[in-house]
């Protein structure tokens, strides 16, 4: 009887270095590609930033044009309801669906460049803000070249408050409601703009001296409630013309 030798094989393991030269190799290709997708990570965010600050702004025109405009006859919410809630944001706040603090301040702006709504019971619930109304008075044109007599020229309150008809204004889709900006603007507070100058048409202390987050825009919210992202804006189209 045969018996059928076993063959035993030896296998020897060893462990691939690699050379400094591959280390070096690979750590550049992953510095090129960091460099490559940082960038599209950070657009991506600024992106998200914009739409963000859009929808911010397309919630509040409907609570502020819409549903105010039926439950008030009419007439466009004014940006100061006076002791104790003072800022439109702060009334804003105590309604159904409108109560996140978030959604009234555009998330590319820090706190330090928001407003902090005047006082009263709501404050501890909207703490920033970076939306304020279109509240110029009468008189505050200043040099500004419009179409229309500049002494009767107003946004859509004057000053913050009495503010206009809606159904008076004659071409909201083309007039300013709101816009974004930031708390270093020199009259302007958490109610509204109430000088030509702040205006990024305006002069010293203007919107294009405090900055276009979006891009080199700003969003601008229009009586129409639509929303839309502006280089800059027309004088006239701060003015809530009557008819």
């Amino acid at each position: 009887m045969q018996t059928r030798r076993r063959n035993t094989y030896r296998f020897s393991r060893s462990t691939p270095s690699f050379t400094l030269i591959e280390l070096l190799t690979v750590i550049a290709v992953l510095l090129v590609l960091f460099s490559l997708v940082l960038p599209a990570l950070a657009k991506a965010r600024k992106k998200t930033f914009t739409i963000r600050c859009q929808n911010n702004l397309r919630q509040i025109g409907v609570a502020a044009i819409s549903m105010y405009t039926t439950d008030y006859d009419g007439y466009a919410m004014p940006a100061d309801f006076g002791s104790p809630l003072y800022s439109w944001a702060n009334y804003l706040s105590g309604k159904d669906d409108m109560g996140d603090p978030q959604l009234y301040a555009c998330p590319s702006y820090g706190k330090r460049d928001c407003f902090n709504p005047y006082g009263g019971t709501a404050s501890a619930r909207v703490g920033n803000s970076s939306y304020v109304m279109n509240t110029i008075k009468k008189n505050c044109w200043g040099s500004a070249t419009l179409d229309t007599d500049p002494a009767k020229s107003r946004g859509w309150c004057n000053g913050t408050r009495n503010p206009v008809r809606m159904n008076r204004v004659n071409q909201p889709a083309s007039t300013v409601v709101m816009v974004e900006a930031r708390k270093s603007l020199p009259s302007a507070d958490a109610r509204g703009i109430i000088h030509f100058n702040e205006t990024d048409r305006g002069g010293s202390g203007a919107l294009s001296d405090t900055g276009h987050p979006h891009q080199g825009r700003f969003n601008v919210l229009w009586g129409d409630n639509h929303i839309e992202p502006r280089f800059h804006t027309s004088p006239h189209e701060w003015v809530a013309r009557g008819k």
